[in-house]
């Protein structure tokens, strides 16, 4: 009885942990298609907002969750805070001129989101203004199988999957070519007319920090939202 009830909450974990994303899919297309109807379905969204959690995990596999809340608007701002135990851990703030960082608390955890928020809010910047403007002329995009794979002003490669036109990972590598930072975005909803990634994930030679969503909202977020706190400091 003992073993079937742990087989029982085994397939039910296992269940949980692979939502299977039930989003619009497209026939392969050319770039100048994809960039049309992407540009058209990312126009629906001005902002999108919600709560969620972050997982903090260490080079040495050790993990903390912090409560979280976000908000997001193409082409260039993007807000994450979070909460461990009621008590604020973070505040990164993205803005047309600026990336701002704020993190009150001073232990392992904080140096952490330190070393990855520079990485991390430079893609999200990459991401948002793809979701704004789609491809340009002078980008260099070219197609590879199920993918599209655009290399970014700002030396991120951009892997965009075809069959979906969603893009998924946003890369940065080193010197000798090996890749030393990664953007993933998975698990994507249909929210009214357009598609959001539920779960980002930032990775480094510091660790893996996760972002889980729910409870999300477009076009709900006052200007305010994306004002950094007075004590943040300008990343560089």
């Amino acid at each position: 009885m003992n073993d079937r009830l742990g087989l029982i909450f085994t397939l039910l974990a296992l269940i949980g942990c692979t939502q299977r994303e039930n989003i619009p899919t497209y026939p392969n297309m050319s770039v100048t298609e994809s960039l049309k109807l992407m540009q058209a379905r990312s126009s629906r969204i001005k902002d999108i907002s919600g709560e969620g959690v972050i997982t903090l995990t260490d080079p040495k596999g050790q993990s903390a969750r912090l409560d979280a809340a976000f908000v997001f608007a193409p082409p260039d701002r993007a807000r994450v805070r979070a909460w461990k135990f009621g008590q604020a851990v973070l505040d990164l703030t993205v803005t047309p001129d600026a990336t701002f960082l704020f993190l009150p608390r001073k232990d392992g955890h904080a140096e952490q989101l330190r070393s990855a928020s520079g990485d991390t809010s430079r893609a999200v910047r990459e991401w948002l203004n793809l979701l704004a403007r789609g491809f340009g002329e002078s980008d260099d995009v070219r197609v590879s199988g199920s993918q599209l794979i655009m290399k970014t002003p700002n030396s991120l490669v951009a892997y965009i999957d075809r069959k979906t036109l969603t893009p998924r990972r946003y890369v940065a590598l080193d010197e000798s070519g090996r890749e030393r930072f990664s953007l993933t975005l998975d698990q994507y909803r249909t929210i009214d007319d357009t598609v959001w990634p539920m779960r980002i994930e930032a990775k480094s030679p510091g660790g893996l920090v996760r972002i889980d969503m729910r409870d999300v909202e477009l076009n709900d977020a006052p200007d305010t939202a994306f004002k950094p706190p007075s004590r943040a400091e300008r990343l560089p």
